[in-house]
């Protein structure tokens, strides 16, 4: 496992908020579920209504339903993270505190 020092780890923590902050945003604006169940119907059709054009475009089709399927988890998680954070950032502040005390301390 390769080592990272505590500003990188700081400044991984950021980015990964910051895009989860992204996602959570754009997420909101999409209709995941009616993606999907589009995605579902046109399998259940495409055959039938336009065989070439299915057989053209499924497997694209497939890797976007996926997509929108791994989205749906990813802002499943990004709720839970930010219930999380929301729920113990009074413990997070109060333990840099006494980090911090600590530090102070220890340099006195």
């Amino acid at each position: 496992m390769a080592e990272m020092d505590r500003a990188k780890h700081a400044q991984t923590q950021e980015m990964l908020l910051s895009l989860a902050g992204i996602a959570h945003q754009l997420g909101s604006r999409l209709d995941l579920d009616a993606f999907i169940a589009a995605a579902g119907h046109a399998h259940a059709v495409g055959p039938i209504l336009d065989p070439t054009a299915y057989r053209a475009g499924h497997e694209r089709m497939d890797a976007i339903a996926g997509l929108a399927r791994a989205t749906q988890r990813y802002l499943r998680a990004v709720e839970e993270c930010k219930a999380v954070i929301e729920r113990t950032e009074g413990q997070a502040q109060r333990y840099r505190e006494h980090v911090e005390h600590v530090r102070e301390a220890l340099d006195a």
